[in-house]
């Protein structure tokens, strides 16, 4: 299988991070003050997507006042950053499954609808900032996931085909960017998420990647 592909790419909110319960609890906090009633349906739908268009899919539904997109987003991730800075919040394995692509001659890079401010300090709180030979954001596209522009914008800053890339996704959103730019995506899903059918259109489906990282040691030996 690893014959096939020359470069991986991370997400980073569910993939390096277990922070997607974080930015649950800030959203919720935020949008509550501001009046607005939330809803585990609309939550479950949006949670993967970048911060602005968060706010623009919930203001669609319920408009409040007092608070911009942008103050909004800036609030949320001081929020998240807060927690991570003070717990451990590394998915399990992860860093070893770098390491395993790294000592393989991949290269590597992250793709992240989040901010580069805190990407970057995720990354730094992590120590792999070495590991990554291009860091990118939803900033620096037209289009944030799940449009497949951010992903192409990395194969390109890469200079590799991005049918050569393996992809490495947790949510519906970032699956089907990575699919829409013809590339191979393992998904590591929620534990609750791991049997639903939406997540059978990647091509490799997960429990850890403790799992994944017993499976690729034995193909190259």
């Amino acid at each position: 299988m690893l014959d096939n592909f020359q470069a991986v790419i991370f997400d980073m909110d569910g993939i390096l991070i277990d922070s997607e319960p974080l930015w649950r609890q800030a959203s919720m906090e935020i949008f509550t003050s501001l009046g607005v009633e939330m809803n585990e349906e609309l939550l479950n739908k949006t949670s993967a997507l970048s911060s602005l268009d968060f706010c623009k899919v919930w203001y669609s539904h319920q408009p409040w006042e007092g608070m911009s997109f942008e103050e909004i987003d800036k609030e949320m991730e001081k929020r998240v950053l807060q927690i991570i800075e003070e717990k451990d919040v590394t998915i399990p394995d992860v860093k070893q499954t770098i390491d395993f692509f790294y000592n393989h001659g991949f290269k590597i890079a992250l793709a992240s609808n989040s901010s580069l401010y805190y990407v970057n300090r995720v990354l730094k709180k992590l120590n792999v900032e070495k590991y990554f030979s291009i860091v990118a954001s939803a900033e620096q596209v037209e289009n944030a996931k799940p449009a497949p522009d951010l992903y192409l914008h990395v194969a390109n800053e890469l200079k590799v085909k991005p049918e050569k890339c393996i992809v490495f996704e947790d949510s519906i959103v970032g699956i089907t960017a990575a699919k829409a730019a013809n590339m191979f995506v393992i998904t590591l899903p929620a534990q609750e998420d791991f049997s639903k059918h939406e997540f059978d259109i990647a091509d490799k489906k997960i429990k850890s990647f403790s799992q994944l990282l017993k499976e690729l040691k034995k193909s190259v030996v």
